[in-house]
């Protein structure tokens, strides 16, 4: 007997979002003598060891028009195995922390057939899969165009080498995005962790090593850190960026340091730098195909516009991590509540001379509190496009600022002492000032995420 089912159409690429739908059909093989009038969808997803494992997630697909093709979307299911990584938090600036970025799956499928009595039988003796697809929690724009076939569910442009299976590959390395909408000029807050500063890009290696070619953009000197990202690395790659760790990339595979980011005291010796990445033979080191640069500042925390700063990281439209450096004012208010309520005191001449009474006893207490920390957050002028860009600040599911941890020795002052600390932005505090010369403010309010200051007994 024949199959009974073969894949019809694979996912529309090898990379694909989760915001747009993920359809991938199967087709009823006539002659398998099931009489199959759905199928039976399993999600397997690829662990830390590499192995693909069932989630234990199954769904149907059905047919729109009893042709014998059933269709399903997968997008809602995969969505949810984005997780918060260990490592991330930690400042392991050597890891790539994939599973906060992208998770790889593939789908089996099983007919279901309709039995005599009209109960249904999943025949999970017989089974096709899918191809495997990477996923990402990434927008995209209906006035985008991201691929060969002129639409915007697939996310050609983001991937970094060329095809991603939809279409024919497009000729111009400028065609390519990274995997976020951060302006030039974005400012790093050198002393304020190292290990969240990332140029994200999502990489298809085909015997490929990645370049990254750093220029001090004050003095144009310029220095190039081979095979930054691992040659067989797929899926995002959040490139770690700040001039520390760059600089000790380039001490670990040269020997000496470059001092051209910074000197030998851990100083910054420029105001801009900027990152290219490129593409080149693993065999010959011939260029292949490039990807769009940026530029970025770097100011110390001690003198961010001569005002205390606020660093804040976040989850981007294009699902990796961007920051914004808050140099305005800050302000911030504590809202108490709570409920109290009389406690008994047994009154007794036979307990004691003070007939049960204690100097200094509470007569009222808190059966419970609760106390909230808001802040306000006026920034410094923006552009136009940043204040537009960090309408994903405001919109995240992800926010941090970053805080200096207590109590911790760091001798290297190298941004290593500092934790992300969760907030909840006030999403109807946002407010945009805009004055005739095109400058912007921008005000929020946001607040902790763990309500830490709340005392319980």
């Amino acid at each position: 007997m024949p199959a009974a089912l073969s894949i019809y159409k694979q996912p529309h690429g090898r990379h694909v979002t989760t915001q747009r739908p993920i359809v991938i059909s199967v087709r009823e093989n006539g002659s398998s003598g099931y009489g199959i009038i759905h199928a039976r969808g399993v999600l397997y997803i690829q662990d830390a060891a590499g192995n693909h494992v069932n989630t234990g997630v199954e769904f149907n697909a059905y047919s729109n028009s009893a042709n014998g093709i059933f269709e399903c979307n997968v997008a809602e299911y995969c969505r949810q195995y984005l997780v918060e990584v260990k490592d991330f938090y930690e400042q392991n600036w050597c890891q790539y922390n994939d599973f906060m970025y992208f998770r790889r799956f593939y789908v089996k499928f099983h007919p279901v057939a309709l039995n005599p009595n009209g109960t249904l039988n999943v025949i999970y003796d017989e089974e096709v899969d899918s191809n495997y697809f990477f996923t990402y929690p990434l927008n995209t724009f209906n006035t985008e165009s991201l691929s060969t076939q002129n639409d915007h569910v697939r996310i050609d442009y983001f991937v970094n080498n060329g095809s991603n299976s939809s279409g024919l590959a497009w000729p111009s390395s400028s065609w390519n995005k990274p995997q976020t909408n951060m302006p030039d000029y974005n400012c790093i807050n050198y002393d304020s962790g190292v290990a969240w500063y990332t140029f994200p890009v999502i990489n298809r290696p085909v015997n490929r090593d990645m370049h990254m070619k750093v220029t001090n953009l004050d003095t144009g000197l310029s220095f190039t850190v081979i095979n930054y990202a691992f040659d067989n690395h797929e899926g995002t790659i959040p490139i770690n960026i700040h001039p520390f760790i760059i600089e000790l990339w380039y001490v670990l595979q040269n020997g000496a340091m470059a001092n051209i980011l910074i000197d030998a005291n851990g100083e910054p010796l420029c105001e801009e730098f900027k990152i290219e990445c490129s593409l080149h033979n693993q065999s010959t080191g011939a260029f292949i195909r490039g990807m769009p640069g940026k530029i970025y500042r770097i100011c110390r925390e001690a003198n961010c516009g001569g005002k205390n700063s606020t660093t804040f990281f976040f989850r981007n439209m294009r699902g990796a991590i961007d920051w914004f450096v808050a140099k305005g004012t800050e302000n911030k208010s504590v809202a108490i509540g709570g409920t109290t309520f009389d406690r008994h005191t047994n009154f007794s001449r036979s307990n004691s001379d003070g007939f049960g009474v204690i100097k200094g006893q509470h007569a009222a207490t808190n059966l419970w509190n609760d106390r909230t920390d808001s802040f306000t957050v006026f920034s410094q002028p923006v552009t136009k496009k940043e204040a537009i860009w960090l309408d994903e600040l405001v919109t995240s599911p992800q926010v941090w600022v970053s805080k200096k941890l207590d109590g911790k020795y760091n001798p290297s002052r190298n941004g290593f002492d500092y934790v992300l600390q969760p907030v909840i932005i006030d999403k109807a505090s946002y407010k945009t000032y805009s004055t005739e010369d095109n400058v912007n403010f921008l005000e929020f309010k946001y607040t902790l995420s763990e309500k830490t200051s709340t005392m319980k007994m």
